[in-house]
């Protein structure tokens, strides 16, 4: 059975060095995760800059409107002046979660495991297949759990587990 837990953790609205290479002037950061605002103001993720619901932005020009009117959020382990405060549900990774084609799914937000705490966000590299192969095995990553409508905390306090 797999575990999922809900914890409060951070997001802010996302730069272009964020969702592009090159300090921001360069190409879409493949596979990185962001979430995006409504015209309501609800934030709706974690989406995927090479999966199909990116077909909906695509163009630069329209990544970089959803910037400008700061709709664009990505999860951070900082607190900023226009950071929310939100509950992210997370399920156990499994290898899918990380691998896809005999390759890791570089820039894929996890969370890992201490104690009964959850530590993170942190981004999948490129040389780190040996640890999350321990981490996945042990029981202690956690990913973000599909696409869903984020729910935000009014007072901001600090990341904890809820």
């Amino acid at each position: 059975m797999i575990t999922k837990l809900k914890i409060k953790a951070f997001i802010r609205p996302a730069i272009p060095a964020d969702i592009f290479e090159k300090n921001g002037e360069g190409k879409f950061i493949e596979e990185k995760q962001y979430f995006i605002s409504n015209k309501a103001g609800v934030i709706r993720g974690p989406y995927r800059l090479n999966e199909p619901e990116v077909l909906i932005f695509d163009t630069y020009l329209e990544f970089e409107t959803l910037l400008e009117e700061k709709r664009l959020f990505i999860v951070d382990k900082k607190q900023f002046l226009e950071s929310k405060l939100i509950v992210l549900e997370l399920k156990e990774a499994e290898p899918d979660d990380v691998v896809q084609n005999k390759m890791l799914k570089i820039n894929t937000t996890y969370f890992g495991r201490d104690g009964k705490s959850a530590v993170g966000p942190f981004l999948i590299k490129e040389d780190s297949f040996g640890e999350l192969r321990l981490l996945i095995e042990n029981k202690n990553m956690f990913v973000l759990d599909g696409i869903k409508d984020l729910k935000e905390i009014e007072n901001l306090t600090t990341a904890e587990a809820v």
